[in-house]
């Protein structure tokens, strides 16, 4: 089990191969991610220059919600 560690920003960017724009614009309020499946917000918002932190666990729970449904859409 996943424990409910903090993610930087740049470990999120990292692990889902993304760029910072990317993550910037996903969670910006009334984003819809093509998945269908709304990413999770920061669990702690930074101003200026230092860095959002996610909770691990929500973004490896949105990471399986996209495989599942990519796999459903596909085999629909």
């Amino acid at each position: 089990m996943i424990e409910n560690s903090l993610l930087t920003s740049n470990e999120v960017c990292d692990l889902l191969k993304i760029g910072a724009r990317t993550l910037k614009r996903w969670i910006e309020p009334n984003h819809k991610h093509y998945t269908g499946v709304d990413f999770p917000q920061p669990a702690i918002r930074s101003k200026g220059g230092a860095s959002h932190r996610f909770i691990e666990s929500e973004i490896a729970e949105w990471i399986n919600e996209c495989k599942q449904r990519s796999t459903t859409v596909s085999h629909s």
